[in-house]
């Protein structure tokens, strides 16, 4: 087992291309991944899924329906949690929440608001950083100093920020940040 850590993708075959994309923009601020399909798996599926898991620091799971009735996500989320991982809930879909196995496993967990991911992108992969900074503190040291850039991935020049774009979460956006990133509660789970 290495003692690299990283941020793991859990998520459902059906979103592989929107994690994917999610994955490439995380990669270009240099932040640490495991993705099934990014070199992930190596060897015997289980073996190569525990060791995700085990040297996580972070598990961002990407929720919908499908998630939920997956056995191999449900696998990963519960292992996750035994083994003390900071769990990142990011919802998907509008007009569902989570239920059942899931939604006790992400109750009292701040979730990220990928629902609207279309038009916002930029928006909601710095929100995803700054809570993995959060969520991670010093177990993944090379994404503390990451400045916050809009089209981090995608443009002309990758290697050029516009310094005119930087996030800065100022009063204002930290509330909009937190009316689109609830924190969910056992009321809502029923």
């Amino acid at each position: 087992m290495s003692s690299d850590k990283h941020v793991m993708l859990s998520y459902q075959w059906d979103n592989q291309a929107l994690v994917t994309d999610v994955y490439q923009r995380l990669r270009a601020h240099n932040i640490p991944l495991w993705m099934d399909t990014q070199g992930g798996m190596k060897g015997h599926l289980s073996t190569s899924m525990a060791e995700g898991v085990e040297n996580a620091a972070v598990l961002c799971c990407f929720l919908t329906p499908k998630y939920q009735d997956s056995v191999a996500c449900k696998d990963e989320l519960t292992y996750a949690k035994e083994q003390r991982v900071s769990i990142i809930p990011i919802r998907l879909l509008k007009d569902w929440k989570p239920t059942g196995w899931l939604g006790f496993s992400i109750t009292g967990q701040k979730w990220i608001d990928f629902r609207d991911v279309a038009t916002n992108m930029d928006l909601r992969i710095n929100q995803l950083i700054a809570e993995i900074q959060m969520v991670a503190g010093n177990k993944l040291s090379s994404i503390q100093g990451i400045n916050l850039v809009h089209n981090a991935v995608g443009s002309k020049d990758d290697n050029k920020a516009d310094h005119d774009s930087v996030f800065i979460c100022h009063e204002e956006e930290q509330k909009q940040n937190e009316q689109n990133s609830l924190i969910l509660t056992e009321q809502e789970i029923e």
